[in-house]
């Protein structure tokens, strides 16, 4: 797949020619880790246009199953661009997985060892609270429901997973652990060009990112 420049912030693009409309969870469509009423409203406005509204979040893949059955969207991207799903009228969400099945269990076990030497070794490392809903990444609150941790303990955990080979994702909120290349703009590229059949030009005209 040949690279693709994201889609141009919205203040740039001619919203007349929206298609698509991708956005984060956390910060953008929520308040305070709330959706508001008024927000909702704007979505189902948006869905009425025709606009097919995909959230890209880091949130678990559990998470955002339940959210592909509540809110007016058609798509949603899950734990920085693991799975994605898509919504069917007639049938179950359909799933698109970054890796296979069998190497998305192998990650499992490594990040699950990992996690193991990094307690171990930072006895005040906690999993999120949604950790039991992740597919393929081992979550780590720094500043959720727990108390913030500083800037060197988050250098020092990062540090730690990175000699044990894993890679790391800092969020507001979260330490995202994981092990395969990914992210949210691979899995939006490869969503919007495999399923939704678009191309570069396409991409670039018909798609809004907040």
């Amino acid at each position: 797949m040949t690279k693709t420049s994201p889609p141009q912030a919205l203040s740039k693009l001619d919203t007349k020619e929206c298609r698509y409309l991708l956005t984060d969870i956390d910060d953008t469509l929520t308040t305070h880790g709330r959706l508001q009423s008024t927000t909702l409203q704007v979505l189902e406005q948006v869905s009425a246009l025709d606009i097919k509204i995909i959230p890209v979040t880091g949130r678990p893949a559990g998470y955002c199953q339940v959210l592909l059955t509540q809110w007016p969207i058609d798509a949603i991207i899950a734990e920085n661009g693991c799975v994605a799903y898509l919504k069917s009228p007639e049938h179950a969400p359909h799933t698109w997985l970054w890796r296979t099945e069998s190497e998305i269990k192998q990650e499992q076990h490594q990040l699950h060892s990992a996690a193991r030497e990094l307690k171990a070794k930072h006895t005040w490392v906690c999993d999120t609270q949604d950790q039991f809903m992740r597919i393929g990444d081992r979550c780590f609150d720094h500043a959720e429901y727990e108390a913030p941790w500083s800037a060197p303990q988050l250098e020092e955990v990062c540090a730690t997973l990175h000699a044990l080979g894993v890679k790391t994702l800092v969020s507001s909120i979260h330490v995202h652990s994981y092990i395969s290349e990914r992210s949210k703009w691979r899995m939006c590229e490869r969503l919007l060009k495999e399923h939704f059949q678009l191309n570069d030009e396409e991409i670039q005209k018909h798609c809004v990112f907040i």
